[in-house]
């Protein structure tokens, strides 16, 4: 949590963000446009997730694959 806890506070490679998840570029990425997606709550597993918290990943995860489609200027598979 204190990764998730460094890239909110200091804001400068938040990517997306909802009521349940944030999506950042990394400051440790290891690869030309990595991204990762945290929860804003801590889950031992994606089977604790309540049936809001699916659906804003679901949301998060299009919201992502849009963003990489604009930039790439094609789908990214």
């Amino acid at each position: 949590m204190r990764v998730l806890a460094d890239e909110t506070r200091d804001g400068t490679r938040v990517i997306a963000e909802n009521s349940s998840f944030i999506a950042f570029a990394p400051s440790f990425a290891r690869f030309p446009f990595e991204t990762q997606i945290y929860a804003r709550r801590h889950l031992p597993g994606l089977v604790q997730l309540t049936a809001g918290e699916t659906c804003d990943l679901a949301a998060m995860i299009r919201t992502m694959r849009r963003k990489y489609d604009g930039l790439f200027g094609f789908p990214y598979l």
